[in-house]
């Protein structure tokens, strides 16, 4: 997100090929799951909303979560 601008979101599989602290306290605390989007207003960069979830299931609730929170009323967003 920090490189592109865009919301992403990283799964457990993908968590693992991730070196770095931070993404050892995320595994170490069983958070395998992130999603995250930028909140832009009126073309601003406002702040982000970033969600870790230990379970699956949870994430794919998150994805929602951001997409009802992040996109609505956007004509140009794009889903994750």
């Amino acid at each position: 997100m920090l490189r592109t601008g865009r919301s992403a979101r990283v799964d457990e599989a993908e968590l693992d090929t991730v070196g770095g602290p931070d993404a050892d306290v995320l595994r170490l605390r069983g958070f395998l799951y992130q999603v995250g989007s930028p909140v832009v207003v009126e073309g601003e960069l406002w702040g982000a909303i970033l969600v870790s979830a230990a379970l699956g299931i949870v994430f794919f609730a998150a994805i929602r979560l951001v997409e009802s929170i992040v996109l609505r009323g956007r004509p140009d967003a794009q889903g994750l």
